[in-house]
This record gives C-alpha cells, sequence and structure tokens, in this order.
C-alpha cells in the first residue's frame, strides 16, 4: 500500500468511527458542518505550533473525514449539485474569501477559542468579524 492509499484507509476509518459513534448526520446544516470543521482546523493549527507531529497528524485525518461527512450531507440534501455540470457550476461566489473568514472566526468563536490563543484565529484578519 503507498502512502496516498494508506492516508485514504485512514480517512475511511475514521469517516466509519464517526457514523458508528453518531449516526447519519446528513441533515446537519452547512452551518453546522463548516463549525464543525473549523473546530477540527483550529485542534490540528494548536498541535502544529506544539510541535505533537502525532496528535497532528491524528488531528489532520479528522479534518479530512469531517469534510468528507459535510460533503455527503451536502449531496444527500441537495442532490442537484451532484448532477450540475454547467460551466459555472465551479466559479467561487463573489465575495467567498470573505465568507469563509466569518465562518472560521465564527467557528473558533462557538468552539470556545480565545482569539489569541487559537492558532486558526491568529491566522485571520481581525477586522471581518468585531
Amino acid at each position: 500500500m503507498n502512502l496516498q492509499e494508506q492516508v485514504i484507509w485512514s480517512i475511511k476509518e475514521e469517516r466509519a468511527r464517526q457514523d458508528k459513534k453518531w449516526g447519519s448526520q446528513c441533515h446537519l446544516s452547512p452551518y453546522t458542518w463548516m463549525t464543525t470543521l473549523m473546530e477540527e482546523v483550529c485542534k490540528a493549527a494548536r498541535l502544529s505550533l506544539e510541535g505533537d507531529s502525532v496528535g497532528y497528524s491524528d488531528e489532520l485525518v479528522q479534518v479530512a473525514a469531517v469534510a468528507i461527512a459535510a460533503l455527503e450531507s451536502h449531496y444527500a440534501q441537495e442532490p442537484a449539485i451532484v448532477e450540475d455540470e454547467s460551466p459555472d457550476a465551479s466559479h467561487p461566489v463573489e465575495g467567498g474569501e470573505m465568507a469563509i473568514k466569518y465562518l472560521e472566526k465564527s467557528a473558533c468563536s462557538s468552539a470556545g477559542h480565545l482569539p489569541d490563543s487559537c492558532a486558526m484565529c491568529l491566522l485571520l484578519d481581525d477586522d471581518v468579524v468585531s
């Protein structure tokens, strides 16, 4: 098994663990998924800054698995998106960067992270969300 296959296998194992623990989560909103995903990203960033390479890699697997679960949920709720082959289907929404920064700040805040101690918060512009 090559490295990429090992990584994908780890992510599949984590998805199975999540499904066993939480059951189907296909009903969750995009906001809930993004909050959960950003919480996991913040944990990975913190572990990276702390030099915990094992924890960091474990957290990245969780980040990937949560992102996949979010996409599964999105496709389950919006089947037309899966089939959308229009030429503009992959174009980013105008202002998307600001929306992403808002969600990142909101996720960190919702997770109880302090802006001066969360690696993700430190990377974001302070003027995005007051």
